[in-house]
């Protein structure tokens, strides 16, 4: 009953204005698309490239990846039918088709409507034919009708179905969330927190707090390491220090240098200049990216990173220090600041699909100073003992919330899981490689370590 009779003219009712309004907003904005697709399937979508698209943003969606114009093409590329809808080019109208996706469920509504009204036209159509065949007996076309009809009903109710017909469908999910996680996931490099909160991939919000001088900046490099090593590019956002200071902390970690020692080098000791060089070669084939402006906003931060995941890198983790200095509009009151800050963050997280770690301070009495929000919106809560460096997991939105004695080398922003279970610390902690000869690191300086970002 999908199809249309060759022998009529009729056009079946449809309204194209709203389904590409529907997939250009599901397009430009992640929170659009569950809301869309509460509504509609498919095959509520009367052109076949429509349903293409769509097919393809839910694909993304449950892969828990953006569906912006690069990474959509990339999937229907892969599934041959890119030139099938009218190629990027017409990807590019949907964008261009609607100024906002505020109006989504509006859009969806008005399809699904559509989608309702050219089904009960094609049932009258199949009806009389039915009823004109030979030898067709009234009774049992009636009885048809009665059952197409309650089941054409069944399908206003907007999703609402029997959880028999979701197992098998539920058990391809299951097999395509491991293929993602082999693939796209990397580990913390602490086996307790993988454990407890699982490997980081798609969009999760994580919050790291603690004392100044718990470690908070060395636990942040030690993930950006962490996310290195997986082949998955990190951005640090860093508002507090300048970009040598960050430096400092990275080549100390490379090289096993204190980063005292970076600071204040003697101008005599070849075998410092040699290790720092050698730390520094590893980091030049890292995908590793920093900005040090002060008081960047969400939206900045966030436009950053679109454009660098506009150059085909694949983004695993961004890490912002720290929560206070994050730039805002003036409000009236922090708390409102800080709630807006919040939701910006979160959504951020789920448009880039990756990992978002904030860190926050807290006062020297352990008050927070931070807002509520930012806990409400947070996937993983952390929080630094300054006095045993022990990480105690305050909130775990998928599991078990333990407290994590770690070893923490603050000269070189070093840290591993002092656990009985792995002999001399943490068995998924970064590897320290042996270092280079000075040929590769020479040219690796030439070829230019340090790639940071622009302000604009």
């Amino acid at each position: 009953m999908n199809r249309l009779a060759s022998d009529t003219s009729k056009i079946p009712p449809q309204q194209l204005d709203a389904e590409q309004s529907v997939l250009g907003s599901m397009m430009i904005e992640y929170s659009a698309v569950p809301v869309a697709m509460r509504i509609l399937c498919a095959e509520d979508f009367y052109r076949p490239s429509h349903q293409s698209v769509f097919r393809a943003i839910v694909e993304l969606y449950e892969r828990e990846e953006p569906a912006d114009l690069m990474t959509l093409q990339d999937e229907l590329r892969q599934q041959d039918c890119l030139l099938d809808i009218g190629g990027v080019e017409y990807l590019m109208a949907l964008v261009d088709s609607v100024p906002t996706a505020a109006n989504i469920e509006h859009y969806s509504n008005i399809v699904k409507k559509y989608s309702l009204l050219r089904a009960q036209w094609l049932l009258t159509y199949e009806y009389k034919q039915r009823l004109d065949a030979p030898g067709a007996d009234p009774k049992e076309v009636i009885a048809w009708l009665t059952d197409q009809i309650t089941s054409l009903s069944a399908t206003g109710h907007n999703g609402l179905a029997h959880i028999s017909t979701m197992v098998a469908e539920y058990w391809q999910l299951l097999e395509k969330r491991k293929d993602i996680l082999d693939a796209h996931g990397w580990s913390w490099g602490i086996p307790s927190l993988n454990q407890a909160f699982g490997k980081c991939y798609g969009a999760q919000m994580v919050t790291m707090k603690g004392k100044r001088g718990s470690g908070k900046t060395h636990l942040a490099v030690h993930s950006i390491m962490a996310c290195s090593k997986a082949n998955k590019a990190a951005v640090f956002f860093s508002m507090e220090m300048s970009w040598a200071q960050v430096m400092d902390r990275f080549v100390a970690y490379q090289s096993g240098l204190d980063s005292l020692e970076l600071r204040r080098p003697p101008r005599d000791e070849s075998t410092l200049w040699e290790q720092a060089a050698g730390g520094i070669a590893k980091l030049s084939d890292m995908p590793i990216y920093v900005d040090d402006k002060a008081e960047l906003t969400v939206r900045q931060m966030h436009a950053k990173c679109k454009a660098l995941q506009a150059t085909n890198v694949e983004l695993g983790l961004v890490v912002i220090d720290y929560a206070e200095l994050i730039g805002s509009k003036a409000l009236s009151s922090r708390e409102q600041e800080l709630s807006r800050i919040a939701s910006g963050l979160r959504d951020m997280s789920k448009a880039l699909g990756c990992t978002v770690l904030l860190l926050s301070q807290m006062n020297n009495d352990g008050g927070e100073r931070w807002s509520q929000s930012i806990g409400n919106v947070s996937d993983l809560i952390l929080v630094v003992k300054k006095d045993d460096n022990s990480l105690f997991i305050e909130k775990n939105r998928f599991g078990p919330e333990p407290t994590i004695p770690l070893g923490m080398d603050k000269k070189t922003s070093r840290v591993w899981e002092l656990d009985t279970r792995f002999e001399g610390g943490s068995e998924e902690s970064c590897t320290f490689e042996n270092q280079p000869d000075m040929t590769e690191v020479e040219e690796a300086i030439n070829n230019g370590w340090f790639n940071p970002m622009t302000s604009n």
